[in-house]
């Protein structure tokens, strides 16, 4: 009987949190239910179906994380990391980032190496830094994939080496990790860690620009205006350099300017020339 009657509370949680209905959810997380808690917090966190609380969203989080709930737990700690609905506090945020990941939550391995690396919450430890990014990496985290990569590049808990720095940048960029794609051309164009291939930097320097990556489409720019590596396009480059200005690349702002000014791959336009040379210079 027991047994049917938790059966039957799993499958009334599941109907409420699928429909969505504040009061309905409100109602589940008052009798106890962890996951409904967690999902009324995230409601009030993001202001979907009631007015945007975040001390409203901190009450329930900590209450489904105190019930075991693991994404609870982690949204715990990014409060308390950005002082959303609490005071902010780094050793609470180190706390419940660690909690959250002794019970599983890859966002929360990826966090944990971040406090590890800042030195928030704890002491700075560039080794536990690493285990937790690795951690994290392995189960697919691509922002954990890319801290991994920094860290074979630079050396910090872990010695320099160009292949994984590599390995871990080609992995955050099949994820869809934008730093990574751009950061992932410039190996390839450089032949750092894998051998040259101007074609694979193209490539993956159009996926990073496609994501809106200002350094991705200014480099993109440079390659269509200078014939590197491709023949010299001046259309593609004012394209790729108008992107870039707009999302405030200060270089390509100045080389818009420019190209309005010498009428290259675009009509002559001393006013506009004027106001991108303008803004590339913080006016």
């Amino acid at each position: 009987m027991k047994k049917i009657t938790l059966i039957l509370m799993i499958l009334w949680s599941v109907v409420v949190l699928a429909s969505g209905d504040f009061d309905d959810v409100m109602k589940a997380a008052k009798s106890g239910n962890a996951e409904a808690q967690n999902h009324l917090g995230d409601m009030y966190y993001n202001g979907e179906g009631v007015e945007q609380d975040y001390k409203q969203a901190f009450f329930w989080q900590e209450k489904a994380a105190k019930n075991g709930n693991t994404d609870a737990k982690s949204y715990l700690g990014y409060m308390y990391y950005h002082g959303s609905g609490v005071e902010k506090d780094y050793d609470m945020s180190f706390y419940w980032f660690k909690k959250a990941a002794q019970s599983g939550s890859v966002y929360a391995e990826c966090q944990l190496g971040n406090l590890y690396f800042d030195g928030r919450g704890v002491n700075k430890d560039y080794d536990q830094a690493v285990y937790w990014y690795k951690k994290a990496a392995k189960n697919g985290n691509a922002s954990a994939q890319f801290s991994l990569g920094n860290r074979y590049y630079d050396g910090k808990g872990v010695d320099k080496d160009s292949e994984e720095t590599f390995y871990w940048y080609k992995k955050a960029a099949e994820n869809g990790y934008t730093i990574a794609q751009a950061n992932l051309g410039y190996l390839y164009s450089a032949g750092n860690g894998v051998g040259k291939d101007y074609q694979r930097a193209i490539y993956w320097y159009k996926e990073a620009a496609q994501n809106e990556s200002p350094l991705a489409q200014n480099i993109l720019g440079n390659i269509y205006y200078n014939g590197d590596w491709v023949e010299q396009n001046y259309d593609q480059a004012f394209y790729w350099y108008k992107k870039a200005a707009e999302n405030g690349n200060a270089d390509a702002q100045y080389m818009l300017g420019l190209m309005y000014a010498n009428g290259k791959g675009v009509g002559e336009d001393s006013k506009k020339a004027f106001y991108w040379h303008e803004k590339s210079n913080g006016k």
